[in-house]
């Protein structure tokens, strides 16, 4: 009973500090989505025409910062979790 409760407190809490972390990257997302036909239009005036290479290049810029973004998750809640439990002591 006691671990039903425990979960119900616990589970609704990690879940709402995944969303809090991870909002900017989705945002940034959404913000590239919109953006995209705006730097297409821009590279056609160049006379740059090649929309996979555009596609694969935002597609990379995004995995690549989303990679970096979990990195910085898990290298901030690994701090966070060492001194809220009380493992490190300086």
């Amino acid at each position: 009973m006691f671990l039903r409760k425990l979960l119900v407190i616990v589970v609704p809490l990690v879940l709402c500090g995944l969303c809090v972390f991870f909002l900017p990257l989705l945002l940034a997302g959404l913000h590239l989505c919109f953006a995209f036909p705006f730097v297409h239009k821009l590279l056609m005036l160049f006379n740059l025409n090649n929309i996979k290479l555009l596609i694969g290049t935002t597609a990379l810029s995004y995995v690549v910062f989303a990679l970096l973004y979990t990195l910085a998750y898990r290298l901030t809640s690994n701090a966070y979790y060492q001194i809220v439990s009380g493992a490190r002591e300086d």
